[in-house]
Protein backbone atom coordinates (compact mmCIF):
# COMPACT_ATOMS: atom_id res chain seq x y z
CA UNK A 1 0.00 0.00 0.00
CA UNK A 2 1.19 4.01 -0.83
CA UNK A 3 2.52 5.28 2.08
CA UNK A 4 0.40 8.41 3.49
CA UNK A 5 3.65 10.55 2.30
CA UNK A 6 2.98 9.27 -1.69
CA UNK A 7 -0.55 9.81 -1.65
CA UNK A 8 -0.42 12.86 -0.49
CA UNK A 9 2.18 13.58 -3.26
CA UNK A 10 -0.31 12.21 -5.73
CA UNK A 11 -3.33 14.41 -4.63
CA UNK A 12 -1.29 17.40 -4.67
CA UNK A 13 0.28 16.45 -8.50
CA UNK A 14 -3.97 16.11 -9.03
CA UNK A 15 -4.46 19.37 -7.40
CA UNK A 16 -1.77 21.06 -9.11
CA UNK A 17 -3.03 19.41 -12.90
CA UNK A 18 -6.19 20.51 -12.70
CA UNK A 19 -5.25 23.77 -11.56
CA UNK A 20 -3.14 24.24 -14.45
CA UNK A 21 -5.96 23.72 -17.13
CA UNK A 22 -8.31 26.06 -15.08
CA UNK A 23 -5.32 28.03 -15.62
CA UNK A 24 -5.13 27.67 -19.60
CA UNK A 25 -9.02 28.21 -19.90
CA UNK A 26 -8.74 31.56 -18.06
CA UNK A 27 -5.65 32.34 -20.00
CA UNK A 28 -7.34 31.98 -22.78
CA UNK A 29 -10.57 33.98 -21.55
CA UNK A 30 -8.39 36.93 -21.03
CA UNK A 31 -6.66 36.88 -23.82
CA UNK A 32 -9.95 37.23 -25.41
CA UNK A 33 -11.47 39.76 -23.28
CA UNK A 34 -8.25 41.67 -23.60
CA UNK A 35 -9.06 41.28 -27.81
CA UNK A 36 -12.51 42.90 -27.10
CA UNK A 37 -10.94 45.74 -24.88
CA UNK A 38 -8.30 46.54 -27.59
CA UNK A 39 -10.58 46.12 -30.63
CA UNK A 40 -13.39 48.48 -28.98
CA UNK A 41 -10.79 51.16 -28.08
CA UNK A 42 -9.82 51.27 -31.36
CA UNK A 43 -13.17 51.28 -32.96
CA UNK A 44 -14.18 54.30 -30.69
CA UNK A 45 -10.96 56.00 -31.53
CA UNK A 46 -11.54 55.54 -35.20
CA UNK A 47 -15.11 57.05 -34.67
CA UNK A 48 -14.32 59.73 -32.44
CA UNK A 49 -11.41 60.61 -34.52
CA UNK A 50 -14.04 60.64 -37.72
CA UNK A 51 -16.65 62.56 -35.94
CA UNK A 52 -14.58 65.72 -34.36
CA UNK A 53 -13.26 66.12 -38.56
CA UNK A 54 -16.23 65.74 -39.89
CA UNK A 55 -18.51 67.20 -37.32
CA UNK A 56 -17.00 68.16 -34.40
CA UNK A 57 -15.46 71.01 -35.90
CA UNK A 58 -18.75 72.46 -37.42
CA UNK A 59 -19.94 72.40 -34.22
CA UNK A 60 -17.33 74.61 -32.67
CA UNK A 61 -18.00 77.44 -35.30
CA UNK A 62 -21.91 77.05 -34.75
CA UNK A 63 -21.77 77.86 -30.94
CA UNK A 64 -19.16 80.05 -31.75
CA UNK A 65 -21.53 82.16 -34.13
CA UNK A 66 -24.40 81.63 -31.16
CA UNK A 67 -22.29 83.55 -28.72
CA UNK A 68 -21.42 86.28 -31.50
CA UNK A 69 -24.68 86.87 -31.98
CA UNK A 70 -25.73 86.99 -28.27
CA UNK A 71 -23.29 89.03 -27.57
CA UNK A 72 -24.69 91.81 -30.15
CA UNK A 73 -28.26 91.47 -29.31
CA UNK A 74 -27.21 92.34 -26.13
CA UNK A 75 -25.26 95.43 -26.82
CA UNK A 76 -27.93 96.64 -28.46
CA UNK A 77 -30.22 95.92 -25.61
CA UNK A 78 -27.67 97.19 -22.90
CA UNK A 79 -30.61 97.39 -19.78
CA UNK A 80 -32.07 94.03 -20.68
CA UNK A 81 -30.36 91.58 -18.23
CA UNK A 82 -31.96 88.37 -20.12
CA UNK A 83 -30.00 89.53 -22.88
CA UNK A 84 -26.64 90.13 -21.10
CA UNK A 85 -27.10 87.12 -19.03
CA UNK A 86 -27.77 84.94 -22.27
CA UNK A 87 -25.02 86.56 -24.05
CA UNK A 88 -22.58 84.96 -21.00
CA UNK A 89 -24.30 81.79 -21.11
CA UNK A 90 -23.78 81.52 -24.81
CA UNK A 91 -19.74 82.57 -24.70
CA UNK A 92 -19.32 80.13 -21.85
CA UNK A 93 -20.82 77.68 -24.41
CA UNK A 94 -18.58 78.07 -26.73
CA UNK A 95 -15.39 77.93 -24.76
CA UNK A 96 -16.47 74.39 -23.70
CA UNK A 97 -17.17 73.20 -27.05
CA UNK A 98 -13.55 74.61 -28.32
CA UNK A 99 -11.63 73.59 -25.48
CA UNK A 100 -13.17 70.15 -26.42
CA UNK A 101 -12.26 69.59 -29.71
CA UNK A 102 -8.72 70.64 -29.04
CA UNK A 103 -6.75 68.30 -28.05
CA UNK A 104 -4.90 68.82 -24.70
CA UNK A 105 -1.49 69.48 -24.21
CA UNK A 106 -0.12 67.66 -21.44
CA UNK A 107 3.44 69.79 -21.63
CA UNK A 108 1.70 72.87 -20.85
CA UNK A 109 0.35 71.55 -17.12
CA UNK A 110 1.95 72.92 -14.56
CA UNK A 111 4.27 70.24 -12.47
CA UNK A 112 2.93 69.04 -9.39
CA UNK A 113 5.49 70.71 -6.34
CA UNK A 114 7.47 68.39 -4.40
CA UNK A 115 6.90 67.32 -0.97
CA UNK A 116 9.46 66.16 1.54
CA UNK A 117 8.46 62.74 2.50
CA UNK A 118 7.46 61.92 6.23
CA UNK A 119 9.27 59.22 8.38
CA UNK A 120 5.75 57.24 7.57
CA UNK A 121 6.37 57.37 4.24
CA UNK A 122 10.06 56.42 4.48
CA UNK A 123 9.38 53.35 6.65
CA UNK A 124 6.87 52.28 4.10
CA UNK A 125 9.02 52.45 1.31
CA UNK A 126 12.15 50.84 2.45
CA UNK A 127 9.62 47.86 3.73
CA UNK A 128 7.48 47.39 0.36
CA UNK A 129 11.32 48.32 -1.70
CA UNK A 130 12.57 45.16 0.19
CA UNK A 131 10.05 42.69 -0.70
CA UNK A 132 9.82 44.11 -4.40
CA UNK A 133 13.22 45.38 -5.50
CA UNK A 134 14.71 43.86 -8.83
CA UNK A 135 18.08 42.59 -7.41
CA UNK A 136 15.88 40.02 -5.60
CA UNK A 137 14.02 38.32 -8.69
CA UNK A 138 14.87 34.63 -9.42
CA UNK A 139 13.95 35.00 -13.34
CA UNK A 140 13.17 37.15 -16.11
CA UNK A 141 9.48 37.23 -15.17
CA UNK A 142 9.90 38.13 -11.65
CA UNK A 143 12.55 40.82 -12.73
CA UNK A 144 9.57 42.32 -15.11
CA UNK A 145 7.39 42.21 -12.36
CA UNK A 146 9.22 43.77 -10.23
CA UNK A 147 10.70 46.64 -12.24
CA UNK A 148 7.22 47.50 -12.64
CA UNK A 149 6.45 47.62 -9.60
CA UNK A 150 9.37 49.55 -8.50
CA UNK A 151 8.37 52.33 -10.67
CA UNK A 152 4.95 53.10 -9.25
CA UNK A 153 6.60 52.86 -5.66
CA UNK A 154 9.34 55.58 -7.22
CA UNK A 155 6.36 57.64 -8.01
CA UNK A 156 4.13 57.34 -5.91
CA UNK A 157 7.67 58.07 -2.97
CA UNK A 158 7.58 61.26 -5.25
CA UNK A 159 4.19 62.27 -4.63
CA UNK A 160 4.09 61.60 -0.63
CA UNK A 161 1.20 58.71 -2.04
CA UNK A 162 0.62 56.35 0.96
CA UNK A 163 -2.28 55.22 -0.64
CA UNK A 164 -0.79 53.84 -3.61
CA UNK A 165 2.21 52.61 -1.93
CA UNK A 166 -0.27 50.17 0.08
CA UNK A 167 -1.88 49.57 -2.93
CA UNK A 168 1.85 48.14 -4.96
CA UNK A 169 1.89 46.12 -1.76
CA UNK A 170 -0.94 44.35 -1.78
CA UNK A 171 -0.58 43.87 -5.70
CA UNK A 172 2.74 42.74 -5.19
CA UNK A 173 1.84 40.09 -1.94
CA UNK A 174 -1.44 38.73 -4.52
CA UNK A 175 0.93 37.99 -7.24
CA UNK A 176 2.29 34.28 -8.24
CA UNK A 177 6.01 35.83 -8.26
CA UNK A 178 5.98 36.56 -4.30
CA UNK A 179 5.79 33.12 -4.28
CA UNK A 180 9.45 31.54 -3.67
CA UNK A 181 11.35 27.79 -4.22
CA UNK A 182 10.58 24.93 -6.14
CA UNK A 183 8.78 22.67 -4.04
CA UNK A 184 5.68 21.48 -5.39
CA UNK A 185 3.83 23.42 -2.15
CA UNK A 186 5.32 26.60 -3.53
CA UNK A 187 4.51 25.52 -7.39
CA UNK A 188 0.59 24.96 -6.73
CA UNK A 189 0.62 28.36 -4.82
CA UNK A 190 1.82 29.96 -7.34
CA UNK A 191 -0.45 28.83 -9.91
CA UNK A 192 -3.31 29.77 -7.75
CA UNK A 193 -2.02 33.09 -7.30
CA UNK A 194 -2.00 33.24 -11.15
CA UNK A 195 -5.51 31.87 -11.30
CA UNK A 196 -6.37 34.58 -8.71
CA UNK A 197 -4.78 37.76 -10.73
CA UNK A 198 -6.15 36.54 -14.25
CA UNK A 199 -9.74 36.64 -12.67
CA UNK A 200 -9.08 40.09 -11.18
CA UNK A 201 -8.04 41.45 -14.43
CA UNK A 202 -10.52 39.90 -16.35
CA UNK A 203 -13.48 41.91 -13.91
CA UNK A 204 -11.22 44.93 -14.23
CA UNK A 205 -11.52 44.37 -18.12
CA UNK A 206 -15.25 44.17 -18.08
CA UNK A 207 -16.08 47.25 -16.12
CA UNK A 208 -13.67 49.04 -18.39
CA UNK A 209 -15.47 47.70 -21.69
CA UNK A 210 -18.97 48.59 -19.63
CA UNK A 211 -17.85 51.92 -18.59
CA UNK A 212 -17.00 52.74 -22.78
CA UNK A 213 -20.17 51.23 -23.45
CA UNK A 214 -22.10 53.31 -21.29
CA UNK A 215 -20.55 56.59 -23.12
CA UNK A 216 -22.34 59.10 -25.16
CA UNK A 217 -19.72 58.26 -28.00
CA UNK A 218 -19.84 54.60 -28.00
CA UNK A 219 -24.07 55.50 -28.52
CA UNK A 220 -23.38 57.69 -31.31
CA UNK A 221 -21.16 54.79 -33.04
CA UNK A 222 -23.87 52.14 -32.46
CA UNK A 223 -26.42 54.64 -34.01
CA UNK A 224 -24.16 55.12 -36.93
CA UNK A 225 -23.87 51.56 -37.58
CA UNK A 226 -27.13 51.09 -37.51
CA UNK A 227 -27.60 54.20 -40.47
CA UNK A 228 -25.21 51.81 -42.44
CA UNK A 229 -26.87 48.98 -42.17
CA UNK A 230 -29.09 51.16 -44.54
CA UNK A 231 -26.44 52.45 -46.96
CA UNK A 232 -26.61 55.67 -45.01
CA UNK A 233 -23.69 57.57 -43.87
CA UNK A 234 -25.27 59.08 -40.32
CA UNK A 235 -22.59 61.64 -39.77
CA UNK A 236 -22.43 63.00 -43.37
CA UNK A 237 -26.31 63.57 -42.94
CA UNK A 238 -25.04 65.24 -39.32
CA UNK A 239 -22.58 67.26 -40.66
CA UNK A 240 -24.59 68.90 -43.52
CA UNK A 241 -27.70 69.75 -41.16
CA UNK A 242 -24.84 71.67 -38.78
CA UNK A 243 -23.13 73.05 -42.21
CA UNK A 244 -27.33 74.42 -43.35
CA UNK A 245 -27.76 75.80 -39.49
CA UNK A 246 -23.63 77.86 -39.71
CA UNK A 247 -25.28 79.63 -42.90
CA UNK A 248 -28.13 80.65 -41.52
CA UNK A 249 -26.42 81.81 -38.50
CA UNK A 250 -23.89 83.76 -40.50
CA UNK A 251 -26.82 85.09 -42.25
CA UNK A 252 -28.35 86.35 -39.24
CA UNK A 253 -24.96 87.60 -37.73
CA UNK A 254 -24.43 89.61 -40.74
CA UNK A 255 -27.87 90.87 -40.66
CA UNK A 256 -27.39 92.10 -36.84
CA UNK A 257 -23.39 93.16 -36.96
CA UNK A 258 -25.29 96.09 -39.57
CA UNK A 259 -28.34 96.77 -37.48
CA UNK A 260 -25.49 97.57 -34.38
CA UNK A 261 -23.31 99.35 -36.75
CA UNK A 262 -26.27 101.57 -37.73
CA UNK A 263 -27.86 101.49 -34.07
CA UNK A 264 -24.38 103.29 -33.43
CA UNK A 265 -24.07 105.81 -35.85
CA UNK A 266 -27.72 106.77 -35.19
CA UNK A 267 -26.77 106.98 -31.13
CA UNK A 268 -23.56 109.48 -32.67
CA UNK A 269 -25.35 111.76 -34.10
CA UNK A 270 -27.61 112.23 -31.33
CA UNK A 271 -25.36 113.03 -28.65
CA UNK A 272 -24.09 116.75 -28.78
Amino acid sequence: MPSNLTRIRDLRNDEFESKEQECNKISNLLAAKEMELTELKMSCSRFQSRYYQEVGRKYVELDELNARIAEIEALMHPSRSDYVQYAFQARHKAHQSAAAYQPRNEASGEAGTFSIPSEGIKKLYRTIAGQIHPDKAIDASSRHVRTRLMARLNAAYAENDAQEMKNILTEWEQSPEAVEGDSSHAKLTRIKKRIDQMKRKILLIDDEILKIKLTDMYSLMIKAREFEAFDMDMLKELAQAVEDQIHTLKQHLDHLTEQLRRHRKRGSHDRP
